[in-house]
């Protein structure tokens, strides 16, 4: 049996220090709300460092600095850094808004490699035609309080939302603060315009399911005598508890409602990137089938197998972990589009179906 819980999963798998300890020791070395961060914990774990920074692959001039908080404490694991969120946040930087939306000109290519394009460019091998992308709205759904998928967006030009709940807010704020001059420099790099950079970075409450709440967090942007580009939800690490999975695909097809072109919001289309880490099949299974009974979605897995190789793991994930690791198994990332008009439903949708 695998635990659903991501703090015991996280522990059992990718803290490679941990592993031999017996049952006694690890009781004695629980962590717990007082124990902190930093310290013999954050040797284990990247976690549990009470700074985390950040890197890209397929960007070299993004770079974030981020605080945590303790994943035992208040705002529970939604203080930390997961490792689903640095895959999304890899695949967004390798061109992955530009695919989700089917258009700009690195569509082809998510998670093109630096050492393919040209390498003297200060913005990781990107060329100034790869800048001119569509951008529109990315509405982050259960970021966290280390929103780093978010940054990047807002670092490659769109307008960014991050939700999650009122407790976690605070941390989000104190790190959309800290990095504004990071994502006002990536922009710079990249060819983008820099100047209202705190303006296309907003921070709303968003509990899954609550219709009001999402109204509220669309509403600045709706234009509708103006195209206001794609919207793009981003959620990562989100479905580790099947009690939400239901209002969770409910909030996705509520919001792809509200930016369907013609939707009346002013966006010319909209798509979910739905990102997670494996942990327990059963889990897993419940959450493909809440997918599958939403009969007005389709999703597609992405094939992320380059991407993976580009994402700058943190030091404490040994390359022994890696080596015995199947990455292309081990993360998962979905888009997610409503259905044509009179399509058939899905029938036993799999999730092996890859996207290129």
């Amino acid at each position: 049996v695998v635990s659903s819980s991501r703090r015991e999963a996280h522990e059992s798998a990718w803290c490679p220090a941990r592993v031999g300890q017996d049952e006694d020791d690890e009781e004695e070395v629980k962590p717990s709300s007082k124990a902190g961060l930093g310290g013999p914990r954050a040797l284990f774990s990247s976690l549990c460092e009470a700074e985390v920074v950040a890197t890209f692959g397929s960007l070299r001039c993004l770079r974030f600095s981020m605080v945590q908080r303790d994943m035992f404490g208040a705002a529970d694991t939604g203080g930390a850094l997961w490792y689903a969120d640095r895959v999304m946040a890899e695949y967004l930087g390798g061109g992955g808004l530009d695919a989700a939306t089917s258009s700009g000109v690195l569509a082809e290519v998510p998670g093109a490699r630096p050492d393919d394009l040209d390498r003297d460019d200060a913005a990781g091998g990107c060329t100034a035609e790869q800048r001119r992308r569509t951008r529109g709205l990315a509405l982050a759904l259960g970021c966290g309080g280390v929103p780093l998928s978010g940054f990047v967006a807002a670092a490659l030009g769109w307008k960014v939302v991050l939700t999650d709940l009122g407790i976690v807010l605070d941390q989000t704020r104190q790190n959309v603060r800290r990095n504004l001059d990071a994502v006002r420099s990536a922009r710079a790099a990249l060819g983008i315009d820099s100047d209202d950079v705190e303006d296309d970075i907003e921070v709303r409450e968003l509990p899954f399911g609550d219709e009001r709440a999402l109204d509220a967090a669309l509403s600045r942007w709706h234009a509708p005598s103006e195209a206001a580009g794609p919207l793009v939800l981003l959620c990562s690490d989100c479905i580790w508890k099947p009690e939400l999975h239901t209002i969770l695909v409910k909030t996705f097809v509520s919001a792809l409602q509200r930016g369907a072109s013609g939707g009346g919001g002013g966006f010319t289309g909209a798509c979910a990137l739905v990102s997670f880490q494996k942990r327990s099949p059963t889990n897993e299974a419940l959450f493909m089938k809440c997918l599958n009974e939403a009969e007005v979605l389709r999703f597609e897995r992405v094939d992320i197998a380059e991407v993976l190789q580009l994402v700058q793991w943190p030091s404490q994930v040994g390359t022994d972990t890696l080596r015995g690791c199947d990455l292309v198994n081990e993360f998962q990332l979905f888009r997610l589009t409503l259905a044509p008009a009179g399509a058939p439903a899905p029938v036993g949708a799999s999730a092996g179906a890859v996207a290129h």
